[in-house]
């Protein structure tokens, strides 16, 4: 099943690669890649640019000329970086969101008790260290650490890892603003049933109140609630209002100050 979705994906991108409507959105102007008749034209630039790089730049271009497009011309990575810059954002944006779409659709996802068991979670990007890239995303590391940018995900962990959508901004972003926006995305993709777990640090009110209608799991450090820290470490489930928000506490186990198993389940107080 993994490999006919799969299999599926690549037939959807190719229909778009091939969708005059898709390359007048996805290139910076009109007059590029007006013409497939250079090197490298609009079909091999995205292509090429979604391939997985596993060596340098120049090597990898020099492989997909000869390997994939079948041609003794080469192209050097100077060429290739002027021709990227012609093509937008949006761009690969639309092709993830076409193949998460799809996946997410699928009729044979497993779930766990009818629901999509969605962990999410954050971590930093070292990019490439430009004074253009250290000004907007920020530096990692002092005065001799590097432009850096703050990403977060949506796994779903049931179905081979599928990732169903995917945040990068500026190192000061916290992980919990791009966790509120991957709620957003979710909605758009209609995934039905979502269960997302976060880890320690995400708990708080503003994230419960955005969760409201959603089943969630969160892992606790003790010192969050006092309620919490009183119970027993014994199966029991119990009801807990924060700041006006009614879930439900299970299971409370602590290792080294931070609670395990500690469920929050969407429901308001009526």
């Amino acid at each position: 099943m993994k490999q006919k979705r799969f299999l599926e994906a690549v037939k959807r991108i190719s229909e778009m690669l091939h969708d005059f409507g898709y390359k007048c959105m996805a290139r910076q102007k009109q007059t590029y890649f007006s013409r497939e008749t250079g090197k490298i034209g609009f079909e091999n630039m995205v292509t090429f640019t979604l391939n997985f790089l596993a060596r340098s730049a120049q090597t990898e271009l020099n492989r997909f000329f000869e390997q994939v497009i079948k041609s003794s011309d080469r192209v050097t990575k100077q060429a290739f970086a002027q021709a990227r810059f012609k093509l937008t954002v949006d761009a690969f944006r639309l092709l993830f969101f076409e193949t998460a779409k799809q996946a997410a659709e699928s009729a044979d996802l497993m779930t766990f008790k009818g629901y999509r068991v969605l962990p999410i979670d954050g971590t930093t990007l070292r990019l490439e260290d430009t004074c253009a890239l250290r000004g907007y995303f920020g530096v990692e590391g002092g005065e001799r650490g590097g432009a850096a940018a703050r990403a977060s995900v949506v796994t779903d962990v049931l179905n081979s890892g599928l990732i169903l959508d995917a945040q990068i901004d500026k190192l000061s972003c916290g992980e919990r603003a791009l966790a509120i926006r991957h709620l957003a995305g979710l909605k758009e993709l209609e995934v039905e049933n979502p269960l997302l777990i976060f880890d320690r640090g995400y708990a708080s009110a503003d994230l419960f109140e955005a969760l409201a209608d959603t089943a969630f799991l969160f892992r606790l450090q003790r010192g969050f609630n006092a309620r919490i820290d009183r119970m027993a470490a014994v199966d029991c489930l119990k009801a807990l209002n924060i700041k006006g928000f009614c879930g439900f506490v299970k299971n409370p186990l602590y290792e080294q100050n931070t609670l395990l198993y500690c469920w929050f389940f969407h429901s308001y107080c009526n």
